[in-house]
């Protein structure tokens, strides 16, 4: 446990200081981002789950805020396949140009394998349609976007995760699309996730994220650091504690 503890917390030192010392050798602007999440969840059968996420997140210094309601729906198929699909609404209410509204629908894959010692690797897959609908003389914008996400949550004080269970979030996220004319919107990300969480019981969890961001706006560049990411992810219920 003291060691799982350790290595987050030199992950998380590692981070800070490699942006610092980005910042002071090529005077790279790394943007700040904060992140408050509430997930709620609902059981309607067997198979199938109602889900979804409220949350607020605040970036450029203030300039920036997105309020984002995302309803989802999740089909277990198999012990270790589960299909997702959700409709995703985010309001950009910026400071320096006028609001902007884009709608995700999205549709989703994840794979629970394999299993080593009480910890489940998850293999998520999603491909998201983006509408960007802005409140200006601007043309609307469409792209799809592509996700994969490599996740496991490894517990502390317990051998799996559930009531009373101290764990580490930890994932890797890849992101892209194929549209080459996009000059405004990232072409592409990589985000690593390392966090510390908490489940209260079978209604209530809480967990605390640090993501780091490397993105790029063109394929013809390279990955440069971008973004971090200090996100509170409050859960209320059903299988996202225990995945």
């Amino acid at each position: 446990m003291s060691r799982c503890f350790q290595f987050f917390i030199s992950l998380v030192c590692c981070l800070t200081l490699n942006n610092s010392a980005l910042r002071a050798q090529d005077d790279k602007k790394i943007n700040n981002q904060y992140w408050l999440d509430f997930i709620p969840h609902l059981t309607l059968s067997d198979a199938f789950e109602l889900y979804g996420d409220a949350s607020l997140r605040i970036s450029n210094e203030g300039k920036q805020k997105i309020y984002v309601l995302r309803p989802s729906l999740k089909l277990q198929a198999s012990p270790i396949v589960s299909l997702h699909a959700g409709l995703g609404f985010f309001y950009n209410e910026l400071t320096d140009f006028k609001d902007l509204l884009e709608v995700r629908p999205w549709e989703g894959l994840k794979i629970g394998w394999p299993r080593i010692k009480g910890i489940n690797v998850k293999h998520y897959f999603r491909l998201e349609q983006r509408y960007f609908i802005y409140q200006e003389n601007k043309k609307d914008l469409f792209l799809h976007r592509m996700r994969y996400q490599l996740k496991c949550k490894v517990p502390l004080n317990k051998n799996t995760v559930g009531e009373k269970t101290l764990y580490l979030p930890l994932a890797f996220e890849w992101l892209g699309t194929s549209d080459e004319e996009l000059q405004t919107v990232w072409m592409s990300q990589n985000r690593m996730t390392a966090g510390i969480a908490y489940v209260f019981n079978k209604f209530w969890g809480l967990e605390f994220e640090y993501m780091y961001w490397w993105s790029r706006n063109l394929p013809s560049k390279s990955m440069e650091p971008s973004d971090q990411v200090f996100r509170l992810r409050l859960l209320r219920n059903g299988w996202i504690l225990g995945e």
